[in-house]
Parts: C-alpha cells; sequence; structure tokens
C-alpha cells in the first residue's frame, strides 16, 4: 500500500497520540510506507500490519472508507503524466482495461451499495498499478519503433553492418525510453518524480537494450531488401511480406524487451521480490504489444529498402557504384543493370499508328518488331504545354459523362438474360496523352484543336458487357446433339478439343477434325446470340453507331461466329464500317446481282461494296481485314468502336467490349504485358518495376514466342471453360521462356509471369 491517505493517516493518528510528532505540515501527510520505518519502545513498525488487520475487521467508518477511497484515486490520479494521462483518456473512451471513470464508478457502486469496499478498493488499486505498466509498455513500444526507423534510415542512405544496426537501436532506444519516461514524469503532480536519478538509469539501461534487441529481431541491416527482391515482387507485396516477418520479429523482440524490464526492476529495487509468475506475465503483454508494432515497423523498413535499391538500380543502371551496395546485392544489381541496359523499355513514339491495332492489347511481338528500330522524341515546351492542356480538357469530358454514356449501353442491354454485369470507365489522363504524343509525332496532329485531339481518341468512353458462360450440363447437351449419327462420346470430344489424341484413332480425329468447328460454333451462339440480336436490334433503330468490329480470337476463343458476324454486317445501315475477323469472307468474296442482273455488291482486296441497283452509287463499304484478327498472345474480345451522342447534342468516341468473365480476369491483367511495351508502363513506377525487369529479360525472339503460347494457351482455357467445356490450365513451367542470354528464367521469374501474379499485379494501388 504505496499511497499517502489522509484518511489512514487520521485514524492512526487518533490512535496513536505518539505519532503526532512527525505530522508537521497538514499538506504532507504521514504515509504508511513512512510509518514502517518508524520505531519506538511499542514497536510502532508493525503498525501496517495493524492497519491492515483493522481494515479487514472493518474498523473504519463509512465516511472514513469512502474518504479512503478517494484520497487513493486522487494520489493515483497525480501520478499521471502527458503520456500516461492521454493512455487514460483512449482507455476510457474505448471502455477498456483499468482508467478513471472506472474507479470513479466503482466509489459510486460502493456509495450506493453495489459493491463492498474491498471491491472498489481492488478496482483504484489495479489502475494505480497498471497505468504505470501501460506506460512502459507505450514507451517499449516507442523505443523499438524508433530503434528501427533510425536504423531504416541509415539503411536507405548506404547500408550497414547488424553490429553497427543494433548499436545505433541501443543508443537511439536509450534515448527514446528515457525521454518517453522523463516527459511522462515531468508532467505529472508529485514533487521531484521527474528527475528520481535511479529511474533515469533504469530507462537508460532499458531502453539500449530494447533498442538493440528490436534491430537484431527485426533483422534490419544491408541487403535485405537486394536488386532481386525489386525484380521479382512489387513494393505493395514487399511491404506485406516485411510486415509479417516485422510482426514474429516484433513478438519476439517485445518479449525480450518486457523480461528485461522486469529484471532491471528487480535488480535494482529491494522491495521488487523476482516472481517467475510475474515475469511470465509482463513477457507475454510485452509480446502482444512487439508483435502490431514490429508490424507496422517491418512494413516500413521494408518500404525504405525497396525504395533505395530501386533508386539505385535506376541511377546505375549504366555505372555501377559498388561502395552503395554489399557484395551478394551488388551482383544482382550488376546483372539487372546490364539487362536493364541489353532491354531498354520500348517506346513507340516513332512508331506509324497503323503498325498498332486500336484498342486492344497488342502482339507482343509485333510490339517489339514496331519498337526495334523507334527512337525517342523530345516534345518542344509549347507542344508539351498544348498537350497537357488537351489531355486534361479530354479527361475532364470522358469522366463527366462516362456515366451517360454507360447508361445508353445499359439501356439496350442491360434486361438481357445472358448479362452478367456492364461497367463503363473513362480514358485515363497516361492513355490520352500517349496517344496524342504518337499521332503529333508521327502524323503531325493539330494538338491546337480540341475537336481535332478529340476525333483522334477512339475509346474515350469504355463500356464492357460481360456475359454469361454455359454451364457444363448445358455445353454437353449441344455436344452430343452434334455427335448423333457418329460413333464418338462426349469424352472422346472433350479429350480431342484439349489435344489428348493419344487414344483416338486416325478415323475418330479426321471426323472430329471435321465436326469441332459446327459443334464449337453452336457452343459459342448459344452463349453469345442474345447480344448479337441486341446488338442488332440497336444498330437498326439508330440507338447504337456503329463504326469498327473487331472480333478477336480463333476457331475455339473468338465470341461471335462468322455467322453472326455476317448478321451483324448485313443489317448495317448505309455507310462505312470495318469488319476485323477471321474466315467469314467465303459467301462474300464473289460478285452479285440482283434479280434484274443489276449489280449491288462487288469484293476486290479486302473491300466489299454495296451499289444502288437504279443509280450505281455506292450505299455501303465494309473494311474487311483477317490477318489482324488474331494475335499471337491470343487475345479474344468482341470489341466495338461506337460513337455516343449525348444529353447536350455533343458527340464522343467510345469503345464497346462483350467477352465472359473468366476471360475477363485475364484480359485485364495482360494489357500490363502491352502497356510495358507502348511505354505506358516503365521500370520508374515502382508498383510495376517487378514485372517490368522480367519482362525486359525475356528474349526478343524463342522466348517471346513462347510466352505468347503460354498467354494464348490460357486464353484457350478460359474461353473452353466459358463454352462449358472442361480444360487443364497451362503450367507456366512446361513453357521454355529464356532470357536473353538464352537462359531460363528462375522459377520466381517465371512465377511472376503466371496468371495468377500478372491478375494480382493488375490489382495493385
Amino acid at each position: 500500500m504505496a499511497e499517502n491517505i489522509n484518511g489512514i493517516n487520521n485514524y492512526y493518528k487518533y490512535n496513536n497520540p505518539e505519532l503526532s510528532k512527525y505530522d508537521t505540515d497538514n499538506d504532507n501527510q504521514l504515509s504508511v510506507f513512512e510509518l514502517e520505518n518508524i520505531q519506538d519502545e511499542n514497536g510502532l513498525a508493525i503498525l501496517e500490519e495493524e492497519l491492515l488487520s483493522s481494515l479487514q475487521n472493518n474498523e473504519l467508518t463509512e465516511e472514513e472508507k469512502i474518504s479512503a477511497l478517494e484520497d487513493k484515486l486522487k494520489s493515483a490520479k497525480e501520478e499521471l503524466g502527458l503520456i500516461s494521462s492521454g493512455i487514460n483518456a483512449l482507455k476510457g473512451f474505448l471502455g477498456l482495461g483499468s482508467n478513471t471513470k472506472k474507479c470513479e464508478k466503482a466509489i459510486e457502486n460502493y456509495k450506493s451499495g453495489k459493491i463492498s469496499y474491498e471491491e472498489a478498493d481492488k478496482i483504484i488499486s489495479e489502475f494505480s498499478s497498471k497505468h504505470s505498466g501501460f506506460v512502459n509498455l507505450a514507451a517499449n513500444i516507442a523505443t523499438g519503433v524508433v530503434a528501427v526507423l533510425a536504423v531504416g534510415s541509415a539503411v536507405a542512405t548506404g547500408g550497414l553492418s547488424l553490429a553497427a544496426a543494433a548499436g545505433i537501436g541501443a543508443a537511439a532506444g536509450a534515448l527514446t525510453k528515457t525521454g518517453i519516461k522523463f516527459a511522462d514524469r515531468a508532467t505529472n503532480k508529485v514533487k521531484g518524480d521527474a528527475l528520481d536519478a535511479k529511474q533515469i538509469a533504469k530507462d537508460a539501461v532499458t531502453g539500449a537494450v530494447d533498442g538493440a534487441v528490436s534491430v537484431a529481431t527485426m533483422g534490419i541491416g544491408a541487403g535485405t531488401v537486394t536488386a532481386k527482391t525489386v525484380a521479382t515482387q512489387g513494393l505493395k507485396e514487399t511491404i506485406i511480406k516485411g510486415a509479417a516477418s516485422g510482426a514474429k520479429a516484433g513478438a519476439i523482440s517485445g518479449a525480450a524487451s518486457g523480461a528485461t524490464d522486469y529484471t532491471v526492476e528487480a535488480a535494482l529495487e529491494k522491495d521488487v521480490e523476482f516472481n517467475t509468475k510475474d515475469l511470465l506475465k509482463q513477457t507475454a503483454e510485452t509480446a502482444l504489444g512487439g508483435a502490431i508494432a514490429g508490424g507496422a515497423m517491418g512494413g516500413i523498413a521494408s518500404g525504405l529498402q525497396y525504395h533505395s535499391v530501386s533508386n539505385k538500380i535506376n541511377a546505375q543502371s549504366n555505372n555501377v557504384n559498388t561502395d552503395i551496395i554489399d557484395d551478394t546485392a551488388l551482383t544482382e544489381l550488376t546483372e539487372s543493370a546490364q539487362t536493364a541496359e541489353a532491354n531498354k523499355p520500348v517506346t513507340f513514339d516513332t512508331t506509324p499508328e497503323t503498325a498498332i491495332p486500336k484498342n486492344n492489347p497488342d502482339d507482343l511481338n509485333i510490339a517489339q518488331k514496331s519498337a526495334s528500330n523507334a527512337s525517342e522524341k523530345e516534345l518542344p515546351s509549347e507542344a508539351l504545354e498544348n498537350l497537357n492542356q488537351k489531355t486534361k480538357e479530354l479527361s475532364q469530358t470522358y469522366n463527366s459523362k462516362i456515366n451517360e454514356a454507360k447508361g445508353q449501353i445499359e439501356e439496350e442491354f442491360g434486361q438481357m438474360r445472358s448479362k452478367v454485369k456492364i461497367t463503363g470507365r473513362a480514358k485515363s489522363e497516361n492513355s490520352i496523352f500517349s496517344k496524342l504524343k504518337n499521332k503529333y509525332l508521327n502524323n503531325n496532329l493539330d494538338i491546337n484543336s480540341y475537336e481535332v485531339c478529340k476525333n483522334n481518341i477512339g475509346d474515350g468512353f469504355g463500356t464492357r458487357i460481360q456475359i454469361r458462360s454455359l454451364d457444363a450440363a448445358e455445353a454437353q447437351e449441344i455436344i452430343e446433339n452434334g455427335l448423333k449419327g457418329y460413333d464418338i462420346s462426349y469424352n472422346q470430344f472433350t479429350d480431342y478439343i484439349n489435344g489428348n489424341t493419344a487414344s483416338l484413332d486416325k478415323a475418330t480425329i479426321e471426323t472430329l477434325d471435321t465436326l469441332k468447328e459446327p459443334i464449337i460454333n453452336t457452343l459459342k451462339e448459344r452463349q453469345s446470340q442474345e447480344v448479337v440480336d441486341q446488338l442488332i436490334n440497336s444498330i437498326q433503330n439508330h440507338k447504337i453507331t456503329l463504326t469498327e468490329l473487331n472480333n478477336y480470337g480463333d476457331e475455339f476463343t473468338s465470341y461471335f461466329t462468322p455467322k453472326q458476324v455476317q448478321q451483324i454486317m448485313d443489317s448495317f445501315p448505309d455507310s462505312q464500317l470495318t469488319i476485323v475477323n477471321k474466315d467469314f469472307l467465303e459467301n462474300y468474296n464473289v460478285t452479285k446481282y440482283d434479280e434484274n442482273n443489276r449489280l449491288i455488291q462487288t469484293f476486290k482486296d479486302g473491300v466489299i461494296e454495296r451499289y444502288n441497283p437504279n443509280t450505281g452509287e455506292v450505299i455501303k463499304t465494309i473494311n474487311t481485314n483477317t490477318q489482324k484478327s488474331v494475335k499471337n498472345s491470343g487475345y479474344p474480345t468482341s470489341q466495338m468502336n461506337i460513337t455516343h451522342t449525348f444529353q447536350d447534342n455533343t458527340t464522343g468516341f467510345g469503345e464497346l467490349q462483350i467477352r465472359g468473365t473468366q476471360v475477363n480476369h485475364l484480359a485485364d491483367s495482360e494489357h500490363i504485358i502491352y502497356d510495358i511495351y507502348k511505354g505506358k508502363i516503365t521500370g520508374d513506377d515502382l508498383k510495376y518495376s517487378d514485372i517490368v525487369s522480367v519482362i525486359n529479360k525475356i528474349s526478343k525472339g524463342s522466348g517471346f514466342d513462347e510466352y505468347n503460347q503460354f498467354i494464348a494457351d490460357t486464353y484457350k482455357h478460359f474461353r473452353l471453360e466459358e463454352l462449358g467445356i472442361s480444360s487443364p490450365i497451362p503450367q507456366i513451367q512446361n513453357y521454355n521462356i529464356v532470357d536473353n542470354l538464352n537462359q531460363t528464367l528462375s522459377q520466381q521469374e517465371l512465377n511472376l509471369l503466371d496468371i495468377d501474379s500478372l491478375i494480382e499485379i493488375s490489382k495493385r494501388k
């Protein structure tokens, strides 16, 4: 009982008048701890024991008990400094643990008879003992935080050995804990508490140990995050992993700090007896606090190092400074720098626009070939200013009207049973600027004109309709109907489609070669016919103005069949249209006449022309292209360029995509690869620096051929799944993806290029 309790002292003076000589100041009442040192002929050293006995026997009056409780709480409050007051206020606000509000409530409950005196006294005693423990815990956490930050800052400026890091951590820890505890004592109402030399010494010793242990267990030092780390994982992933390991290390550090504090306290204080149970309790409490703080600091420290190493790689790609990183990381950095030099991010600034298929992820090989002879051109300052201005104006337009554009698509297609979701996006400023810059440099685009710039952005308003997949039972019924009359089972057909032909005889394979197209087309039409019918209806009712249809994909992966494309083309009004589709021109590769032998159609050099039979005037021109409909990367989507007319009578060009839900995940993710080669994503963007580094390592020949094949096979897998056919997902390790030295990429690098990884990378913020 270490409190200065006025009521108890009065009680003892009343029963022991010989003690009055020690009471010289009403403001300095004799405390029980002072009483225990008093010795006289009557044995006054036993007064404390008598006090306890008298309390247990309820020898105090009710008024004295209330006064004792109130004085005990007052004394405890006076020991609260700035930090402990803040902790107390937070605990009171949250209703957690021991706090002054709970103590005040306990006194009120005792007065009203809801609890006993002993229960109220226990609540106040717990608060009195625990508040100092919370301050110490907060100081321990802050000590570890500051120590790790101090070392993390040193790492960011040049690397450290573990011994040096621990030394810095010890110094930072001693200063931090001493300062925090001093600040708390200096702001309480206990006279002389701030300059307690013994307490300052204890804080310095335990703070030094806490700081050193925190740094050691966090593993902060040279080489924690290396160039290889930057090459194989992103900043977000690095921070998450750092936080996880930091939480584990923080728990260890916290436990060590708690044990240290308790041991030092027991060693330096005569009235503290070492107790194993108390040691374990304090160790567990600080371990929990250390885990929380360690997680935060682990993430921060990893982020600092990641940023530092990434900057070094960018700055030293042509001249590696051996003083900035340890030997292991230096080797990795050198290799990374050599790779970066050999594979600088390509740019399309001087590539003719026609060499880049519009509005879709490009074929990787085409992208590389197009960029191989390109050289960066700097924009004149005036042109740069104009481009920035037009980019901002267009971006504002797209963002302000995207909801209206999306609403138009929802109005036409929103009631379809096959519709899963309709989404919309306004073209980003980065994409707008890149497109305008290319056209300015290559085609002398008039960047002074807002209308000219607007007319050269074909996909300012992006909308997408995701359609449902067929279920397996629905698909099996269609397939079995297509196999009627043939001695071929459903399982044999699916094995054939998935390339498992070892168990099939030659005759069966030849038959399936003939049957696969009509069966697959029937499956496609079952999935997409509703959207085709609605598209035709919207075109004919002038709700949608279509200017180009790109039906990307092959016999397995495209969404529209040749029959459906012809339906769209035949329903198209009298104007111009471009069709990009594979193998649908058989019925149009002839000259056609009407019943009166008047010319109504010609086909030459990929252009279909329709004529007014009365005047011979060309009423419809359809440009066709079968070559660009299949990308080496396998990208499948039915993608249309359309014109939106808004309520204010302005128009804007948009892009409408139709695809399934499973392909949608990969297509959005694969677009990152396209953006890397388009120059929109570079190694300067820490969010993508890992994937940029690996992509730049891939061989421009066989390496990309294999990676293209992997992506194409994965698209086929997802399309077959959407069509209700079970298909094994391709495994990237089965593809021989090599770097520029014809070395197979590491498993870690391959994992980064895998589908799941691409999807996760696309979600980075």
